[in-house]
């Protein structure tokens, strides 16, 4: 099945820290998927709205690897 990403989260990371995951993400993203850096407050809000509703644990242990995907129906 496919899904039709619209926009991504990741949460905002210190400015000398090297996330390379975000560039796997990246990789893996819709070209035209904008990708946007939220404070970790406002990363974590937006985890706990009431929009939110799938989570999935992949086991991931790098830093800052958490990534919120807005989706919406296939056209």
């Amino acid at each position: 099945a496919c899904i039709n990403v619209e926009s991504a989260a990741l949460m905002a990371c210190p400015p000398d820290f090297t996330n390379t995951i975000e560039a796997e993400y990246r990789q893996l993203l819709p070209a035209h998927c904008p990708v946007e850096h939220l404070p970790r407050e406002a990363f974590y809000a937006a985890v706990k709205s009431d929009q939110t509703l799938l989570v999935i644990a992949s086991g991931e242990q790098r830093r800052f690897a958490n990534l919120l995907l807005t989706v919406a129906p296939v056209v």
